[in-house]
C-alpha cells in the first residue's frame, strides 16, 4: 500500500512539471477563482495585428485575421495564411471568419475570396460595408464565394443574433469615426465558444460609444475574454466603457504596430497589469477561464 501511495504522488508530480514546462504560456484571469470551480482552457493564437484565432472544445473561430496594409501593422505572414488555406494544423478546423470592418488593416478581398474558395469549412461572417467592397471588387466572380457568406447589420445599440457550426455569436454596432454628423458601423462580436464568452470589438472611438456599451450591458454577460485595441485602452473613455460597461475576467490587446509596442504596452499596463499582449505572429497564449456553460 505504501509503495502504491509513492507512486500516486511521482505520477501526481510529473504532472506538474510537465505542466509548467509545456511551452505555452498559461494564464488564469485577474480575478481569483472560487474553491472548486471547474475551469476551461482557451488557446489564443496571434496572427496579425487585430487578428487572431481562438480556440476552445475543438471549436475554433478568427477574428480579422487577413489584412494586407500600408500603415506599418502587421500584415498576415503568408506561411501561416497558406496553412489556414490549406486547413492545417494548428489552423485546422475553423469554423467562422468574423470580419469586424473592410478597412486594409483587417480585411484583403483576395486573401478571403482565397480562402473561401479553397477552404470548404470555413464561413465569413461580416458586415454590410464588409459584402460591399467583396461584391465590388470581385464583380462577376463574387457567386462563387456567396454561398458561404453570413452578413449581419445590428441596429445601433442592440444585438442580432447568429449560429454557424453550432456555435451561438451575437453582433453589435460600434462606431468608428470621429467625424461630427457622420457615422462608420464597424460590428464586434460576443461569442459563445464551448461555455466560453468572448468578446471581440472592431475599431472604434470611445468617445462616440459610451451610450451604445450602456446599452449592450456586457458586464452583465460575465465576459471571459475581451479583444480591445490598444488605443481603446488608452483612452479615458476607452476605460469606462471597460470598467463600467464590460468587467472581462481576461483582456487580450490587440492593432499594435511593432515600432510601437514597448511605448503602449507600457500606457496599457498602468491600467491593466495582467492584459495579455502579443508580438510575433503564430505565438500562443493559453487562458484557463471558469466554465460558463451554465449561465
Amino acid at each position: 500500500m505504501l509503495k502504491q501511495r509513492r507512486v500516486f504522488r511521482i505520477a501526481a508530480l510529473l504532472l506538474i512539471v510537465a505542466a509548467v514546462f509545456s511551452g505555452n504560456d498559461v494564464y488564469s484571469g485577474s480575478k481569483p477563482a472560487q474553491k472548486k470551480q471547474k475551469k476551461d482552457a482557451v488557446e489564443v493564437t496571434y496572427i496579425a495585428n487585430a487578428g487572431f484565432m481562438v480556440a476552445s472544445g475543438g471549436k475554433k473561430v478568427m477574428f480579422d485575421a487577413l489584412n494586407k496594409n500600408p500603415w506599418n501593422y502587421r500584415n498576415t505572414p503568408d506561411d501561416i495564411f497558406a496553412k489556414i488555406v490549406k486547413d492545417e494544423a494548428p489552423y485546422n478546423g475553423i469554423s467562422a471568419l468574423m470580419i469586424s470592418h473592410p478597412h486594409d488593416d483587417h480585411y484583403n478581398t483576395e486573401m478571403v475570396r482565397d480562402l473561401l474558395l479553397k477552404n470548404k469549412n470555413i464561413k465569413l461572417l461580416s458586415s454590410v460595408l464588409t459584402e460591399k467592397r467583396l461584391t465590388e471588387e470581385l464583380g462577376e466572380n463574387y457567386p462563387d464565394i456567396e454561398q458561404k457568406l453570413v452578413t449581419a447589420d445590428p441596429e445601433w445599440g442592440s444585438f442580432e443574433k447568429i449560429k454557424i457550426d453550432g456555435i451561438d455569436i451575437k453582433v453589435i454596432t460600434v462606431d468608428h469615426t470621429d467625424k461630427p454628423g457622420r457615422k462608420y458601423k464597424t460590428i464586434s462580436f460576443v461569442v459563445d465558444l464551448n461555455g466560453t464568452n468572448i468578446l471581440y470589438v472592431g475599431d472604434l472611438w470611445p468617445p462616440r460609444n459610451i451610450e451604445y456599451f450602456k446599452e449592450y450591458a456586457l458586464q452583465k454577460k460575465s465576459i471571459d475574454i475581451a479583444f480591445v485595441d490598444c488605443y481603446f485602452l488608452q483612452s479615458p473613455e476607452g476605460r469606462e466603457i471597460m470598467e463600467n460597461f464590460i468587467k472581462p475576467e481576461n483582456i487580450v490587446v490587440t492593432h499594435m504596430r511593432p515600432r510601437d509596442i514597448e511605448k503602449d504596452s507600457r500606457g496599457i499596463r498602468q491600467h491593466y497589469p495582467e492584459a495579455l499582449i502579443f508580438e510575433k505572429p503564430g505565438e500562443k497564449k493559453t487562458v484557463i477561464v471558469k466554465n460558463n456553460t451554465k449561465r
